[in-house]
């Protein structure tokens, strides 16, 4: 005996342009062309899976024609409409048969539709036995195209189509449409659980009925957040709000407890890493009302969201997004996954501490860019002055070169009591190993703090030769060691001519220069950072009866680019004979 149920996905199939969620700009454009009767002979449906291009082609099709589905929506068993897979059907056969039958015009009606599903699995000699039929059908075709790989579609093909591109329904959308379907059916659904499901379908409706009917319990017509959760394998958000609180209190053991408790439900690391970096996202979102419809949630997670940004500075997010982001990054290269989870969850936790902000005052800048710390100015500035006065002129060193705004604020510390704001802001972004807030956020005071040295006048600078030398022996020194001879004895053997940031290079034949030229760039680059100079330019020019001895060949390839030089005749005898030199 066949089973009466009929899945949700075909149950719930849309019949009208009315009836299709989250397209309303291609349904819009599409009842217009109808209505004014401006129809284009083919047309191309691109977009995500489960987001309605085939439902719209279907649609489309009744409506250029008039007709009423029947009771499934189902519109496959019209003369008139024809639907072929081009995943099972790709060959140039089954194309020139679908056109054998488009010179044949419909029975009845006005059109006879053709709906192409998964066009780009076409063969490219498909495509072209298509070009013509497709550039100049018959008045009364109409050819109605779906892809989700909209890039696999050669150019010739598109230019003959209006195409329409089918965006992922918003998690909103779908949200509202499971609802509705659980009111038809009787579901007693949590708002909460529907949610969930909508996230997880990632914009694709039929992935969200699919799971809809999976996992609705039908004995007791039921839908609750737990299950849906349990059987998604989804971390629920209360662990994220409750180690967030861990992270906002520096309470380090209840978050490593947290996450052993998440890693023995059988949770990996790396979902937990993404679901965390979405929740502190969501918390940046939450702070700024402008942004606040970026946040996807319902009323009641929304206000859970507002009510813990506003416990997180805007600065105190960023630095754990990027610490989040960081651990994230290198999770799958680390030996040791759960200890890399862990060192993140730690630096989490200890961020008010290594940045030495008190708590309650953490990174609170005001819009004319003033610590409202008044203690920590107080404490900050008179002890500068007094290293300023006390500090004797040959031990003191400058922090702050001129701004290019033109404000210049003096600061000296002595070098035997070095500044410990400045020490500590240092240290904490080598801890973190992320951005600074000052970066984001600073005083005038925080600002010269914060300025690197300053460093010379690179423009004005010549190369040593005592340092090129030096440099020049490091090279060759590598070179042997990487047993790249041939080079190393060159090296050896030239002495390089220094003018400004010029260096010249004389050899004395082609084969030494082509040798050089294959090395020029790493070399520019290895003497830039031994040096320190930026903008060095290596020339090497062949000089006429230089008596410079040429590198003894070692490899065949030498050797017989060595022989070639001398007798290009041999050149041609290679080509002839086809030979290839061993290596």
């Amino acid at each position: 005996m066949f089973s009466t149920f009929t899945v949700s996905a075909r149950k719930y199939r849309p019949v009208r342009f009315e009836d299709v969620v989250g397209q309303e700009g291609v349904t819009t454009t599409l009842k217009n062309a109808i209505k004014t009767g401006q129809l284009a002979h083919a047309y191309l449906f691109c977009g995500p899976r489960g987001v309605g291009k085939t439902t719209c082609a279907r649609i489309l099709a009744r409506e250029v024609n008039g007709f009423t589905p029947d009771a499934s929506g189902d519109l496959s068993t019209s003369l008139n409409i024809y639907e072929l897979d081009a995943a099972s059907n790709n060959s140039v056969e089954d194309i020139r048969s679908l056109v054998d039958q488009v010179r044949i015009p419909p029975q009845y009606g006005k059109y006879k539709v053709y709906i192409i599903d998964e066009v780009h699995m076409l063969s490219a000699q498909a495509f072209n036995a298509f070009l013509k039929t497709l550039e100049e059908p018959p008045p009364y075709a109409i050819f109605i195209l779906a892809t989700t790989e909209k890039s696999k579609i050669i150019p010739t093909i598109l230019s003959r189509c209006q195409i329409f591109d089918f965006n992922r329904i918003t998690v909103e959308d779908i949200t509202r449409h499971l609802a509705e379907i659980c009111r038809r059916e009787n579901i007693q659904a949590d708002e909460n659980a529907l949610h969930i499901i909508a996230l997880k379908a990632d914009g694709a409706l039929r992935d969200a009925l699919s799971m809809l009917d999976r996992l609705v319990n039908y004995e007791t017509r039921t839908l609750d957040y737990q299950s849906v959760i349990n059987n998604l394998n989804i971390l629920d958000y209360d662990y994220y709000f409750t180690i967030t609180e861990h992270v906002i209190t520096s309470n380090t053991a209840s978050a490593l407890l947290l996450y052993d408790e998440i890693l023995k439900k059988g949770f990996d690391g790396a979902d937990f890493l993404s679901g965390l970096g979405g929740h502190i996202r969501n918390l940046l979102v939450a702070k700024d009302p402008q942004t606040l419809t970026l946040l996807e949630a319902t009323a009641a997670l929304k206000d859970r969201y507002l009510q813990q940004a506003a416990q997180c500075p805007g600065p105190f997010l960023l630095n754990a997004l990027n610490l989040v982001n960081l651990c994230e990054v290198g999770y799958k290269a680390s030996n040791n996954k759960r200890l890399h989870v862990e060192i993140m969850l730690i630096k989490l936790c200890n961020l008010k501490e290594l940045l030495n902000v008190p708590p309650e005052d953490f990174f609170k800048v005001v819009s004319n860019k003033t610590v409202t710390h008044p203690q920590t100015l107080k404490k900050e500035i008179p002890r500068q002055e007094t290293a300023k006065k006390e500090a004797p002129p040959q031990e003191t060193r400058s922090l702050n070169p001129p701004a290019a705004s033109g404000r210049h604020v003096s600061s000296s510390v002595s070098t035997e009591q070095p500044d410990k704001g400045d020490y500590k802001a240092k240290r904490a972004r080598r801890l973190t190993g992320s951005f600074s807030f000052s970066d984001l956020q600073q005083s005038p005071l925080q600002d010269v703090l914060t300025q690197p040295p300053p460093r010379p006048d690179n423009e004005k600078l010549t190369i040593d030769p005592q340092r090129l030398e030096a440099a020049w022996n490091d090279y060759m020194q590598l070179l042997q060691n990487e047993k790249r001879l041939s080079l190393y004895s060159l090296m050896s053997q030239i002495k390089p001519v220094i003018k400004g940031r010029e260096i010249t290079l004389e050899l004395s034949s082609k084969l030494q220069l082509e040798l050089f030229n294959n090395e020029r760039h790493k070399l520019v680059q290895f003497l830039e950072e031994q040096l320190n100079i930026t903008g060095i330019t290596l020339k090497a020019e062949v000089v006429k009866n230089k008596a410079v001895i040429s590198p003894k060949p070692f490899t065949a390839q030498e050797k017989f680019r060595e022989m070639a030089e001398a007798n290009p005749a041999l050149l041609d005898l290679q080509k002839s004979l086809d030979l290839k030199l061993e290596p």
